[in-house]
């Protein structure tokens, strides 16, 4: 494995390993954060996840333009770019937070906002100042190939978050969720001080013009796949009340838990598959690439799906009582994140081949489809949250279709030689978990059967495309 693999590799290790600490936390949390005041603070956080856009597009084009600088060894416009999109989001967060501030202050004396969602959404208008800072320093770090100590930034500031709240979450509770989380952005940007005191102020309009301008298309995709992925948020709070999104919150771990392991594992196939496009610029190369590495990430997913499915209710049944009704909901969004992850790679192939605005289009019609799911299921069954659980993941098997049939049709690929390579092996170990979970109650025998039937059938069924060690 060569040096830029490592680092990749590294990356993608330091984010499942935070984010399985993280899952770990929040079961910790729950202990002492009741449903209701979980599902406040729930919500408040949706205002931290919107300000992320609040930079129009700035920080993609950074991102994109800022590496190109340095590779190119023009290493004076590369710092100038660097000071001006750090003056503009600290102008633009910093004035951001003052309105915000004041707007809440008026709320919450006027008693219109409930006195914990105004405190947290106060909080989290100072954290997304914050986070716009913490965001650009660590972009910047992987810009400029120090990807050893930004993956050490990320478990240190993990390591904060968690230590910090096992000492305040049991004794402030739901203050005690931003207290740790204030604590932990805060002692990550005094630690790096010395790089932000090495930017300089720097005000240039046209150049800020021009990334928002070929920026903006690059946020617009990441702001209406936020939108999906809030989707069934609103629908509980629309249809339903704080203490269910509290208690529903516990499925939307599980479900961000999970995803998060396909998506790192994506991040090295995608390496070496933009590697062999870039050397041939052949689609078929690509495509066939694409499709050896996505059947890899469908068979590797079937089994964390099967394994999520049972164990999941066993730390939600012993570790969070109070939460115990999610569990349905979980194993339902479980089957979601199965489905979904089946398509990452394919996503990826539009980015290769410039065709961006595909995936906008994809992840528009994914969204209307959960809304109308979510929202068609809760008004004609009830209003339950395995319901809006059911509409999601329904969205997003729809979703996967739609995606394999827009990459079939612009790459005029068979539909389902695509399927085959990234669907069915998750729906094959869905239909064995359901017949399985049916049939046999008690969990521990049910995981061993159906890891080995499904071990049997995937291996039978692929074991020319996994073991052909022709391919490269």
């Amino acid at each position: 494995m060569n040096n830029e693999k490592l680092d990749y590799f590294m990356v993608s290790a330091t984010m499942i390993l935070s984010t399985l600490v993280l899952f770990v936390y929040n079961i910790y949390v729950r202990k002492y954060v009741m449903p209701y005041e979980y599902g406040i603070y729930t919500s408040a956080n949706m205002l931290l996840l919107y300000l992320n856009y609040a930079q129009m597009g700035v920080l993609n084009s950074y991102n994109r333009d800022y590496p190109q600088l340095l590779g190119a060894k023009n290493y004076q416009a590369a710092s100038h770019v660097k000071n001006i999109v750090f003056t503009y989001l600290i102008m633009l967060y910093g004035l951001t937070f003052l309105v915000l501030m004041i707007l809440f202050a008026f709320l919450i004396t006027s008693q219109i906002l409930e006195l914990k969602l105004g405190i947290g959404l106060l909080v989290n208008s100072f954290f997304a100042f914050l986070t716009a800072i913490y965001n650009f320093m660590d972009n910047s770090l992987k810009s400029e190939k120090k990807f050893k100590y930004s993956s050490l930034i990320r478990i240190i500031k993990t390591t904060i978050l968690v230590l910090t709240g096992y000492f305040v979450i049991s004794t402030y509770k739901y203050y005690g969720l931003f207290i740790s989380t204030g604590v932990s952005l805060i002692f990550i940007i005094l630690l790096n001080i010395k790089f932000f005191f090495s930017l300089k102020i720097s005000i240039n309009k046209s150049i800020i013009t021009d990334m928002i301008r070929s920026g903006l298309p690059l946020l617009v995709n990441g702001l209406i796949w936020t939108i999906m992925m809030s989707v069934d948020k609103f629908v509980i709070l629309f249809f339903m009340s704080m203490e269910d999104l509290g208690v529903y919150s516990v499925a939307l771990l599980g479900f961000s838990t999970l995803v998060i392991i396909p998506q790192s594992i994506t991040q090295i196939f995608y390496i070496k598959m933009s590697q062999k496009y870039g050397e041939t610029n052949n689609i078929d190369v690509l495509v066939n690439y694409a499709k050896r590495y996505t059947l890899y990430l469908s068979i590797i997913t079937s089994f964390i799906v099967i394994g999520a499915y049972y164990i999941l209710p066993i730390f939600i049944e012993n570790l969070m009582p109070n939460y115990a009704d999610s569990i349905k909901s979980a194993q339902i969004l479980v089957i979601g994140v199965g489905l979904y992850s089946t398509t990452l790679l394919y996503s990826n192939v539009f980015s290769v081949i410039r065709r961006n605005a595909v995936l906008i289009k994809s992840t528009i019609v994914l969204s209307l489809l959960n809304i109308v799911m979510s929202s068609s299921l809760v008004i004609l069954l009830g209003k339950n949250i395995e319901h809006v659980a059911y509409g999601t993941s329904i969205s997003y098997a729809l979703y996967a279709l739609v995606l394999v049939f827009m990459l079939s049709k612009t790459l005029k690929q068979s539909y389902w030689n695509l399927i085959q390579n990234s669907l069915l092996p998750v729906i094959i170990s869905i239909i064995l978990l359901i017949i399985i979970s049916l049939t046999i109650k008690n969990s521990f025998y049910g995981l061993l059967l159906n890891i080995t039937l499904a071990f049997i059938f995937l291996s039978c069924l692929y074991k020319d495309d996994i073991w052909n060690k022709n391919q490269n």
